[in-house]
């Protein structure tokens, strides 16, 4: 946090992508004051404006519904929505005809395939932030100080487009055959307002040799979702395009106190810190208005058809998709608002045994409102050699964590694919809901885990820092969301308009080996110096037991309950989701007034698990290069280039990509390709 004084810095950031999008515009500005003989107040406002990205091609995916044209392809219930998919189930003829009819139809229209491509890439981002850090003496050896700060940002998000092909996404019956409103279908689009508040208030100084620190800290983040250029399609015609679908916050307040001391008499030194907290959550869903999530076409009516008596009956009379499209508002149904609270103690002793030799033990006590006590431990040590030009560390340590109340009680309704690669409505159901209940789905426990590192950090000849550390942490009982479940839950499906059904459960049990090295090298130079790093990251996640409970095992209808339950894609994302490696290489040269930065990184091979396949993305290597100038003793000129030779990841296979849609995957270095841009630094 910055303290200056009598002093305006400001920066302004200018740049863009390769491909010509996603301009960005970043201000930011500090000035501090002093109160009094040693306090201060310092402020920073921050104004960032990005524009987004696209980076969808061409695909090969059915615009139109076909119903009337001789052998045109039916909007369909699961397959066939593509052409090459046409061509496997029916025949390369029918794929041909079926372009030639989408074709037939771009043409009467006026329209461009080109009219239909759908966004992929980054949001459109614009945001607003002011940050406060001050301290003012009190006496006594006391200082009051308080520090946090405010933040709205607006983003604009892309959900699937939809495709006049998907009638039941439409908002028009198939008998209207000039509608009004979005005849060839819309891209849906997801207005974001997200606010961030944090505020830290406390009051340091020391008593008889110790220090301490007691603090209360608070922050909140909400989230409100307007979905725009959208429909309810069970509203056909009458239905709004810009709807509120609701939101969802979490607070936390935090009351600290901290004491320590050193004793420089005892051994060769002695560190004493002791402390305590209470933690307070709280986590909220607000619903959205009644056309974000309701089905106008579910009604109920008299069944008189039977010979038995006459029977109240819910019925779906129009077949469109309820609540908005793009993302299905909250419901009055999964409104939340739940708090915890939590009390820990700790005690941290750091013992220098001699003045090479130190070992620290640290012990914490937490109890949770709904989870109950927990104990946990860490051990560490450090050995000094060579005059303490080597070092060996070391470190064990075990772990809790609670549940988060998101995980407990979260609930929603998205859009996405389903493991044929089709896009459905899948519903994430809190941990406590009737669906949670009828698949057998146990309360949430806590996850634990256990930790161990060790490590060395050496100088072995001047100006040439190394550290290498390796660690394994064990992870049980571990909280994941589920594989998409469906079958025995129609009925609960369609009071939500979901076809799958999701829920956080402990499923797994984790191991993680990884591999840190960082090493720093000041070379001077004749003209300039030069400080040469070089950082390396491995690591591997393996699931070492997966646990189905057994009341899912009873309650369980169909043929593969591990795939269900927790299957290829769900176990590819834990344990694949970075490259296995990470190696950083720069170079950072200053002469004078100029200065040059050289970065390149390469990203290790990465397994992505598509709805089709497991695809393996070969390593890539990326460079980053800045170079900056003082213009005077207070401006600072600098232009620069992220992904300088702009470069994608692995182009995904045809059966992951959506039909074409999505031509790369967000892997690796992403898929945004190179960043261009120019900052200028003041200071006065």
């Amino acid at each position: 946090m910055k303290e200056a004084t009598n002093q305006l810095t400001a920066d302004v950031t200018t740049g863009l992508r390769n491909a010509g999008d996603g301009e960005v515009v970043k201000v930011s500005a500090n000035y501090g004051f002093a109160v009094g003989e040693e306090g201060f107040v310092n402020v920073t406002g921050m104004f960032r404006d990005r524009a987004r990205t696209n980076r969808a091609d061409g695909n090969q995916l059915i615009l139109f519904d076909q119903s009337d044209f001789p052998n045109g392809v039916a909007p369909p219930s699961g397959f066939p929505f593509a052409y090459p998919q046409v061509a496997g189930i029916i025949g390369e003829e029918a794929a041909q005809n079926a372009r030639r009819i989408d074709n037939q139809i771009l043409n009467q229209r006026g329209l461009e395939r080109s009219d239909f491509q759908f966004r992929v890439g980054q949001s459109a981002v614009q945001q607003r932030a002011v940050f406060l850090n001050s301290e003012v003496g009190l006496g006594n050896d006391a200082t009051l100080y308080a520090f946090g700060g405010l933040s709205y940002k607006n983003g604009i998000g892309a959900p699937f487009r939809r495709l006049p092909f998907s009638t039941s996404a439409m908002p028009y019956r198939a008998s209207n055959t000039d509608p009004a409103l979005f005849p060839n279908g819309f891209q849906p689009e997801m207005n974001s307002d997200v606010v961030d508040q944090s505020l830290t208030i406390g009051v340091e100084g020391t008593i008889g040799g110790w220090t301490w620190d007691l603090s209360n800290s608070y922050g909140r983040n909400s989230l409100d979702y307007q979905m725009d250029n959208t429909v309810n399609a069970s509203l056909l015609q009458a239905s709004p395009t810009s709807i509120y679908a609701g939101g969802h916050a979490f607070s936390q307040n935090v009351t600290n106190l901290d004491v320590s001391r050193f004793f420089d008499d005892a051994l060769a030194g002695i560190n004493v810190a002791f402390g305590g907290a209470y933690r307070t959550d709280r986590y909220q869903i607000f619903s959205g208005e009644e056309a974000s999530y309701r089905n106008y076409g579910r009604v109920q009516l008299i069944d008189d058809t039977s010979a038995a008596s006459p029977r109240l009956v819910t019925r779906d009379t129009l077949g469109k998709e309820p609540g908005t499209q793009g993302f299905v508002g909250f419901r009055p149904e999964n409104e939340v608002d739940r708090t915890r609270s939590n009390v820990a103690a700790y005690l941290d002793t750091e013992v220098n045994l001699t003045e090479n030799l130190l070992v620290t033990a640290a012990g914490r006590y937490e109890n949770y409102s709904d989870f109950g006590g927990t104990l946990n431990g860490r051990l560490a040590a450090r050995w000094g050699l060579l005059d303490g030009r080597l070092n060996l560390r070391g470190s064990a340590s075990t772990g809790f964590r609670a549940p988060s109340l998101h995980q407990i009680y979260f609930n929603e309704v998205r859009t996405d694919f389903d493991d044929q690669g089709q896009l459905v409505n899948i519903g994430t159901f809190s941990n406590d809901s009737e669906v949670a209940r009828v698949l057998g789905i146990p309360q949430l426990e806590e996850e634990r885990s256990r930790s161990y590192s060790a490590g060395i950090t050496a100088s072995p000849i001047e100006n040439l820092d190394l550290t290498i550390d390796g660690y394994q942490i064990y992870v049980d009982d571990r909280v994941v969301l589920t594989g998409e479940f469906s079958s025995g839950l129609s009925n609960l499906l369609a009071e939500v308009g979901a076809q799958n059904a999701q829920v956080f459960a402990n499923a797994v049990d984790t191991k993680t080996t990884g591999l840190d090295v960082v090493a720093t090298y000041r070379l001077p130079l004749p003209t300039g110096t030069v400080e040469l790093s070089a950082a390396g990251n491995v690591n591997d996640t393996e699931i070492q037991a997966l646990t189905i409970p057994e009341t899912v095992r009873a309650n369980y209808e169909g043929d593969d309950l591990q795939g269900t339950f927790f299957g290829r894609q769900e176990q590819g994302f834990l344990t694949e989701s970075n490259p296995e490696s990470k190696v950083t290489l720069s170079a950072d040269y200053q002469l004078s007034a100029f200065g040059l930065l050289v970065r390149t990184v390469r990203f290790g091979e990465q397994v992505r698990p598509g709805f089709a396949q497991n695809q393996t993305h070969s390593p890539e290597w990326v460079v980053d290069a800045t170079a900056s100038y003082d213009l005077t003793e207070a401006a600072t000129l600098s232009v620069g280039a992220s992904n300088l030779f702009n470069n994608y990841p692995d182009e995904q296979v045809f059966g992951n990509s959506y039909a074409g849609v999505f031509d790369y995957a967000p892997v690796q270095q992403g898929l945004n390709g190179a960043f261009y841009f120019a900052r200028l630094n003041v200071q006065l």
